[in-house]
């Protein structure tokens, strides 16, 4: 699985180059994790990100 860093993470010293990183498995999901903490993902659908993003 290929991770892309956040564009706005830098890795300057104000972010210590800590950032959000996202990939996609396989079509429909989306894995997201923290670099300081790789080993811990979350994988969600888009549906999933769909839903959360829907006004109420």
């Amino acid at each position: 699985m290929v991770w892309r860093k956040n564009s706005f993470s830098g890795g300057g010293s104000a972010s210590g180059g800590d950032c959000v990183e996202v990939a996609i498995p396989r079509p429909g999901r989306l894995a997201i994790r923290d670099s300081k903490n790789p080993a811990h993902e979350l994988r969600v659908t888009c549906d999933f990100l769909s839903w959360v993003k829907r006004p109420t």
